[in-house]
Parts: C-alpha cells; sequence; structure tokens
C-alpha cells in the first residue's frame, strides 16, 4: 500500500520523534528542506521550549496519534508538554512566540 507523503503546515501540533525521547507533543514552525523524499520541518517542542530538525517520517499529527502517543510518562517534562498543548489547543491559554530559527 502507497502512503501518501505527509504534509504539515507552520502552527500544526505534532507528536514529534527524535532518537533517545518519545515520540514528544510540539508545534510545526515551518519548513527546513523540501527536496522531495527527504523533507524535513523546524518543530518547538512543548513543555521545554527547544527546538529540533525532524525528517517528515518523524512526525505524526496530534490530534490522530493522541490515543496512542499522548499517554502521560514519568519523562521529565513530558506531562507539561501534554498539558500545555492541549490547554492551547483547548483556547486555554495563548501559543507562545515561536524563537527564530537560522
Amino acid at each position: 500500500i502507497a502512503t501518501m507523503s505527509k504534509k504539515f503546515n507552520p502552527g500544526d501540533k505534532v507528536f514529534a520523534k527524535v532518537r533517545g525521547y518519545p515520540p514528544w507533543p510540539a508545534r510545526v514552525v515551518g519548513l527546513a528542506d523540501a527536496t522531495v523524499n527527504k523533507m524535513k520541518y523546524h518543530v518547538s517542542f512543548y513543555g521545554t521550549g527547544e527546538t529540533a530538525v525532524c525528517k517528515v517520517e518523524d512526525l505524526f499529527s496530534y490530534l490522530e496519534n493522541k490515543e496512542k502517543y499522548g499517554k502521560p510518562l514519568k519523562r521529565k517534562g513530558f506531562n507539561e508538554a501534554l498539558a500545555e498543548v492541549e490547554q492551547i489547543l483547548g483556547g486555554a491559554i495563548a501559543e507562545k512566540p515561536t524563537p527564530a530559527t537560522t
């Protein structure tokens, strides 16, 4: 079965997978590399405020994967990240400005 290539837009809520960490709630900041088959996005992680560049195959829609990846973990900062993204989605708090990427 051929999978459609995923595309994300700035502001999209995702789970981003970085080696050594569980899929983490994050926000897409923008496209880092638009090369076909090598698309990468700048993301900003909730809870930590850190940023990274992730391959498109390491990003998963937040709402579609909430049941799969959104379970509380003992990992420091993870539950806070889940709470932050849920409050933003619910309109309880405003999105923080994203730090400029170089």
